[in-house]
């Protein structure tokens, strides 16, 4: 009986120690497999990190840029039209404000003469004396001087506007124009200018002094004088070419002894086409006052 009971306690015992042995390999094998489980699951998160980006729609790309440059573009041409519109309007209402001006002018000089001749009707007749005649003179006179400068203020208006829509016309040009080939006679056609610039007044003075050069030549840029458009870049050399000049003009005038209003009054005229040509023959001195310098 001894010897049963001591061989059972002993595979009792042999039967724990085999359970415990088995429990504790079971929780072996479970904390592998959730180790694998965890690293699984690590692996499938860096493929999802490094899984190469879609391919780019090239066609989509290529079109949305075309769009941004076609619009950017419109909005610059839309932004360069508003400006020659706002240039354009000012000018038709200086152009306005100087006929107005001009009208009030000469209704005025009219009432003048009309009450002058109503007043010498009512007198006595008599000849009038050296003195009412001088003063009729310089009345005459002033008048004249004064019809004079508003048709020379006229004539430099429509050439300053003939100038700034030579310049304007490159940079409102929706499409680039390709000319023709020149002509040997356009071609060689010389580039002519007249340079002009306001002065401050003196005492005696009697108008608004101005300084002008003489017509100044130099061979004009490939095309200068044909008719229709110039070739890319003409407009812009014979531009460039007038430019050249400016500081040496106005020195020539500050030494006439007179000063300059500003570099702003600074303007030119010159013979890109017919009317040019004409509007450039009427940018000379008038007045005693006017300035003269030879470049």
């Amino acid at each position: 009986m001894a010897t049963l009971q001591q061989r059972i306690q002993t595979d009792r015992a042999r039967r724990a120690q085999a359970l415990s042995q088995e429990q504790a390999a079971a929780e072996q094998q479970r904390q592998q497999l959730e180790q694998m489980q965890q690293m699984a699951a690590l692996e499938e998160e860096y493929w999802e990190e490094e899984a190469p980006a879609p391919a780019p729609n090239l066609a989509a790309v290529f079109l949305n840029t075309l769009g941004s440059e076609m619009a950017k573009n419109q909005a610059e041409r839309d932004a360069q039209d508003a400006f020659i519109r706002d240039v354009q309007r000012q000018q038709a209402m200086a152009i306005e404000r100087r006929q107005r001006e001009e009208e009030r002018q000469r209704r005025e000089a009219e009432r003048v003469r009309q009450q002058a001749s109503a007043q010498a009707a009512a007198l006595p007749q008599r000849a009038p004396s050296a003195a009412e005649v001088a003063q009729q003179a310089e009345r005459t006179q002033a008048a004249e001087a004064r019809e004079r400068q508003l048709a020379e203020q006229a004539a430099a208006e429509r050439a300053r506007q003939q100038q700034l829509r030579a310049q304007r016309q490159p940079a409102v040009a929706s499409t680039p124009v390709v000319p023709g080939p020149p002509s040997t006679e356009a071609a060689a056609k010389p580039l002519r200018f007249v340079l002009s610039i306001g002065l401050l007044n003196k005492p005696g003075d009697t108008v608004n002094p101005m300084c002008y050069s003489n017509v100044i030549t130099r061979p004009g840029p490939p095309g200068w004088g044909a008719p229709g458009f110039l070739p890319p870049g003409s407009g812009q050399q014979a531009h460039d070419i007038v430019q050249s000049f400016k500081a040496a003009f106005i020195a020539r005038c500050r030494a006439s002894g007179r000063e300059i209003i500003s570099d702003g009054h600074f303007n030119y005229a010159w013979n890109q086409s017919q009317g040019s040509e004409a509007g450039m023959q009427e940018v000379r001195p008038r007045h005693r006052e006017d300035v003269l310098v030879s470049l």
